[in-house]
């Protein structure tokens, strides 16, 4: 992966830092909701305590309708049968889980979940779904009963859906404005609907084959990182050669945020707009892919110098001419003659200018 590739080509980062990043929003109400579930478990609340929050009453409240909770005198008491840490998940933040289930023996088995808003990307029928370096193909995704079968297969590609996404702008929690380039970090609403998939040929990265994905449309609440552009820059004049650089940004984001993360890929989503209803311009947006977030787009505010040279080093050290997956993507995702790696770095070295960073 372009991932692995550049912690190969860097060695420096791996063995130079620290190698613990792990991120969570204590308030994400998801979260906060889980912990308080497990700390009434262990012992009553009183009337006026907090756990972290002002609103830990209302809380409280919402879990005696829930019927968790009782209150008495001046304490909530756990009235449930049920252990609430047996319900947590240390992989994903939403209750409603996926349960993955392998179908291949007569016996069947359940090797592993997923959230249900990463189910319809990697769980869609037809989908090469990994586990513990063996390959399955999902027979079938049941979304009523949040189930997906699985087969083990043995075949040469993976594959990668397309998801297409809307996205819109709820709060501005923090915002940094230039000279034609800003940046912010905010709340947004997430609408995203799986439409196709494409099967992907190992090692060379080629496009095999597809077919279509009839699931339901998701809607979430997160966070994200977005950096919003003048329309015209020096070099990217047109709104084609913007789409362009807007595609191979998108693409060399993608691979290099995870490396400043320690998430999955797939924890993050990279979506670009030519023209944002929100900022009114061409825009790049980076949202947490989990209900409420969970601090991925908040560091990546934080790291947005850091970021844009690393992106702007994965594309100037990759050995194509033009374009390919391990930098701003294959050629065949951009129109026109021009060059997408001039034109993907011409905007980086914009949003690198407008920072007071020199090229590196």
């Amino acid at each position: 992966s372009p991932l692995d590739q550049y912690i190969v080509s860097n060695p420096d980062y791996f063995f130079g830092r620290s190698p613990e990043n792990g991120l969570i929003n204590p308030d994400n109400l998801t979260i906060l909701y889980s912990h308080m579930k497990c700390a009434a478990f262990e012992l009553p609340f009183e009337d006026d305590e907090k756990f972290g929050v002002d609103t830990t009453q209302e809380i409280l409240s919402y879990m005696e309708e829930a019927r968790l909770l009782r209150h008495v005198g001046n304490r909530w008491h756990w009235m449930s049968d049920v252990f609430p840490a047996d319900e947590i998940s240390l992989r994903s933040a939403a209750n409603e889980n996926f349960i993955i289930i392998d179908i291949s023996e007569p016996h069947h088995r359940v090797v592993g979940e997923t959230d249900r808003f990463s189910a319809p990307m990697l769980l869609h029928e037809e989908a090469i779904y990994i586990h513990e370096g063996q390959q399955y193909q999902v027979e079938k995704l049941d979304f009523d009963d949040k189930k997906a079968y699985i087969r083990k297969v043995d075949v040469d590609y993976y594959t990668d859906a397309n998801l297409a996404v809307e996205l819109k702008v709820i709060d501005v929690f923090r915002e940094e404005k230039g000279s034609g380039i800003s940046r912010n970090w905010g709340e947004v609403m997430v609408t995203a609907l799986v439409t196709m998939f494409k099967k992907i040929k190992l090692h060379t990265h080629e496009n095999i084959g597809a077919g279509p994905v009839n699931l339901p449309e998701m809607e979430m609440h997160t966070t994200s990182y977005w950096v919003s552009l003048p329309e015209k820059l020096p070099g990217v004049e047109t709104r084609s050669e913007m789409q362009n650089g807007l595609i191979g940004l998108s693409n060399v984001l993608a691979n290099c945020a995870p490396i400043y993360l320690m998430c999955d890929p797939h924890d993050i989503r990279v979506v670009y707009q030519v023209k944002s209803t929100f900022t009114q311009n061409p825009t790049l947006y980076i949202y947490d892919s989990l209900p409420g977030g969970v601090g991925f787009s908040e560091k990546l505010y934080q790291l947005h110098t850091e970021l844009f040279s690393t992106a702007r080093q994965m594309v100037t050290h990759c050995s194509c001419e033009a374009g390919c997956p391990s930098c701003v993507g294959p050629l065949n995702e951009f129109s026109g003659d021009k060059n997408p790696k001039e034109t993907t770095l011409q905007l980086v070295d914009a949003i690198l200018r407008e920072a007071g960073k020199d090229k590196m």
